[in-house]
């Protein structure tokens, strides 16, 4: 395996130091890049998300707890779930999500203020995030010159404007731990990694097959998993109740899917059943494909067939899975 040189590592820290700090730079002088006197595209600075998660935050200011603020409605709540409709407010993010966008309004009651904060707050787990990645192209035998897709704009934007980078961070931590044996822990942050973004779910059973084949109980790391997201929950069911505390759920399995590969197949098809027919095969697509193909390789029909799965395969294994998830995605 290829070996980090000191060299290598002081370089690699330069370049996100000066990177970070252009970041910063663009953020406070340049919010916006005209291109049209009545069109500004958003160029490092977007408000659009970012104040999304205010309101959501805005509980700890309020002194409510969170999924019942000023926002959040009961009986809406409720015609969203049974409507399948994806309304654009913090209701909708899970738990940890919401406790990320808190940390910034533990510092102020200011918009502005907190949109820096929350900026400088994401940069904190962007370093983090490469110390992981860091680590992870170590143990698979990678040229650290794959950390430059970390720089791509695409990424710097959702890293600075979203949270994204949470989820990012914890499944990458997941992946490290598992791949370096740590069974107990990795299962842990996949299971925090759902209370962040749901998508991880779909990574579980590829999870158990490389557990399993270090000769590790799948019941167990299942119930690990189970148990960091379960404890939780309950928790904020007993302080916020059980219909806000599971809004998210409700609003992300229930919602109509909006594809962009569903919206070329309703481009060319007019007939409100068939749309409505693909619409649910898409999202029935999206979690099932990729659960069903990760299975058939846990449970192998006998021992001839059983599968060892070397690191650099599982990651490969993971990225077919996060591409099938996204090609029949919800957006």
């Amino acid at each position: 395996m290829t070996k980090l040189t000191s060299s290598e590592i002081n370089k690699t820290t330069s370049i996100w130091f000066i990177t970070i700090f252009i970041s910063a730079l663009l953020f406070s002088l340049t919010p916006y890049w005209p291109i049209k006197k009545d069109l500004q595209l958003p160029l490092v600075r977007d408000n659009f998300d970012t104040l999304v998660y205010w309101q959501g935050a805005q509980w700890w200011q309020n002194g409510t707890p969170p999924y019942r603020g000023t926002v959040y409605d009961q009986e809406i709540n409720k015609q969203v779930i049974h409507s399948g409709s994806v309304p654009f407010l913090a209701e909708a993010y899970p738990q940890l999500a919401m406790m990320y966008f808190t940390v910034p309004a533990l510092f102020t009651n200011d918009f502005s203020t907190y949109q820096a904060l929350f900026f400088i707050w994401n940069a904190i787990w962007l370093w983090a995030l490469l110390i992981i990645t860091r680590k992870l192209l170590k143990l698979l035998g990678q040229n650290n010159s794959r950390l430059y897709y970390l720089l791509l704009p695409s990424f710097l934007f959702f890293t600075f404007n979203r949270y994204d980078i949470l989820p990012a961070c914890l499944v990458m931590g997941a992946i490290l731990l598992l791949l370096e044996k740590k069974s107990k822990r990795s299962f842990i942050l996949l299971g925090l990694s759902f209370l962040a973004k749901l998508y991880p779910l779909i990574l579980l059973p590829l999870f158990l097959l490389y557990d399993r084949q270090n000769n590790n109980s799948n019941l167990k790391s299942l119930g690990i998993f189970s148990i960091t997201i379960l404890a939780p929950l309950a928790l904020f069911v007993a302080w916020t109740g059980w219909l806000p505390s599971l809004t998210p759920y409700f609003i992300h399995f229930g919602h109509a899917t909006q594809g962009s590969l569903l919206n070329v197949f309703g481009s060319i098809i007019h007939s409100q059943n068939i749309y409505s027919a693909l619409r649910y095969l898409f999202t029935l697509l999206q979690f099932i494909l990729p659960l069903f193909i990760s299975l058939i390789l846990i449970w192998p029909k006998n021992q001839k067939r059983k599968l060892q799965i070397q690191p650099d395969h599982f990651i490969n294994l993971a990225a077919i899975t996060l591409l099938l998830f996204i090609i029949f995605s919800n957006f």
